[in-house]
C-alpha cells in the first residue's frame, strides 16, 4: 500500500518529527510547520536496469506519488540518486528544490530536470530556507573503486531545533567527528560494511561519537548481495556504552521523533 497519503495526510506536533523509512538509505520527514524532505528515494528498478540487482524490498510510493519540498540526494549512484525516479518527481513538483552535490545536480540537470530547480550543495555548504536548514556534510565514501563518489555528501537537516543527520554512504573517517557540533538529534546511518561503507561496528560509534540521542541504522537488505542484520548494530551501540537509543525501521513504517503515540 502506498505512504503517500498517510503523508500528506499526517499532522506532526509542535517539536515533533514524522519519519518514514522508503528502504535502503531514503527517507522522509516531514515537520510540524508541514515541510516535507526526501532523502535518496529509490523508488523503481535503476539498480536492475544498470547492474542486474533486484529490489528485495518493493518502493512504499510511486514517483509520481511524491509531493515534496526538498528532495536531497547525498550522491550520484542510482540507489541514492534514482535517474528514473528524480525526473518523475521533479515534473511532479514544480516549487520543490532537488538537492545534492555538484555531481548529483549535473546529473539531474542531464535528465532534463530544469536547472531552476536544482541546489548545489557541496561539503560545508548550508541552505537556509523556510523553517529548514539544510547543512551538507562530510563523507568518504571512497574506496578505491570505479564506483567512487569523491563528492558524496551526508545532510545534517534542521526542523525548527529538531536535527537530523543522515550519514548517505560513507567510510568511517575522522572528520565527520566534528558533525557532533552541528548536534544532530536522530542520527541515520548506514551499516552494511562493505561497498565503501561503514560496518555496524562503526555506524555505532560514529552515532556515540556525533552524542545522537537515537541512531537508524540505513543501508542494508535491499538488494542480495547487500545483506546486514541489525541486531548486530544494536549489540555495537551497547557496546558503546548504550548511550544512543536504537530505532529499527522497516520500509514505508512511520514514527514520530522524539518517539510518541502515532495515532
Amino acid at each position: 500500500m502506498s505512504i503517500a497519503a498517510e503523508v500528506n495526510d499526517t499532522g506532526v506536533p509542535r517539536g515533533s518529527l514524522a519519519v518514514w523509512s522508503l528502504g535502503q538509505a531514503g527517507f522522509v520527514f516531514k515537520s510540524s510547520q508541514g515541510a516535507v524532505v526526501y532523502v535518496d528515494p529509490y523508488l523503481g528498478d535503476a539498480c536492475r536496469d544498470l547492474y542486474g540487482l533486484e529490489r528485495l524490498v518493493e518502493p512504499p510510493l510511486a514517483a509520481a506519488e511524491v509531493r515534496a519540498d526538498y528532495v536531497l540526494a547525498t550522491h550520484n549512484h542510482a540507489d541514492h540518486l534514482d535517474p528514473d525516479a528524480l525526473p518523475e518527481i521533479a515534473r511532479h513538483n514544480a516549487a520543490a528544490l532537488l538537492i545534492g552535490p555538484s555531481s548529483c545536480t549535473a546529473t539531474m540537470r542531464e535528465a532534463g530536470i530544469p536547472a531552476s530547480q536544482t541546489y548545489t550543495l557541496n561539503h560545508d555548504d548550508v541552505l537556509h530556507s523556510g523553517h529548514v536548514r539544510i547543512h551538507a556534510t562530510y563523507a568518504h565514501h571512497v574506496w578505491g573503486d570505479p564506483d567512487d563518489a569523491p563528492d558524496a555528501v551526508g545532510y545534517v537537516i534542521d526542523f525548527d531545533g529538531l536535527r537530523v543527520y543522515v550519514s548517505g554512504d560513507s567510510l568511517y573517517h575522522e572528520r565527520m567527528e566534528g558533525i557532533a557540533d552541528l548536534q544532530p538529534h536522530l542520527a541515520c546511518i548506514c551499516i552494511n560494511g562493505r561497498f565503501g561503507n561503514m560496518s555496524a561496528a562503526e555506524a555505532a560509534h560514529l552515532a556515540t561519537v556525533l552524542r545522537a540521542q537515537t541512531a537508524v541504522p540505513t543501508h542494508y537488505n535491499m538488494f542480495a548481495n547487500n545483506l546486514a542484520d541489525p541486531a548486530d548494530f544494536i549489540g555495537a551501540l551497547q557496546a558503546e556504552g548504550g548511550i544512543v537509543h536504537p530505532l529499527v525501521l522497516t520500509p514505508g513504517q512511520r514514527v514520530f521523533y522524539p518517539e510518541r503515540d502515532a495515532s
